[in-house]
């Protein structure tokens, strides 16, 4: 993790009394955007939320630094919905950024069943209207060999 090359900040976390180091986390930080990417932690904080504590420090403080965008990672199983309790949360859905959360808790629970999405007519109906063409044409991967 610190040896990657990929991140090129670490956040430390100490306790306000004692100045005590009680948590960490690595980062990625550009001119628009944190990435919050890996976090550790004294473990005889948990109960206190310190984990979830240390997301919330860094998101203030990239709305402090104006960054645009604050990355929390994938949102792919339940445990991770907690993710979504922070304003303006978007998710990628495997082709386009959603902000629709009821989306989201759709494909974490899997009611959506599994597979490609563009071949589920129930997922494509309820949250893209059924309109294949215009989320190809919009948000689809393509290959133009010109004109």
């Amino acid at each position: 993790v610190f040896r990657g090359g990929v991140y090129n900040r670490v956040f430390v976390f100490k306790e306000v009394a004692s100045q005590k180091e009680i948590g960490y986390a690595v980062c990625f930080i550009s001119d628009n955007i944190l990435q919050f990417a890996h976090s550790f932690y004294d473990l005889s904080y948990f109960e206190q939320n310190l984990g979830a504590r240390m997301m919330l420090e860094a998101i203030i403080w990239a709305k402090k630094s104006l960054k645009q965008y604050v990355y929390l990672g994938t949102c792919y199983e339940k445990g991770a919905l907690y993710k979504i309790e922070f304003k303006g949360v978007e998710f990628f859905n495997g082709f386009t950024w959603s902000k629709n959360l009821e989306e989201l808790k759709a494909l974490v629970q899997g009611e959506e069943g599994q597979g490609y999405l563009f071949r589920n007519k129930e997922y494509l109906n309820r949250y893209y209207q059924g309109d294949i063409l215009n989320l190809l044409n919009n948000f689809g991967v393509r290959v133009n060999f010109g004109d």
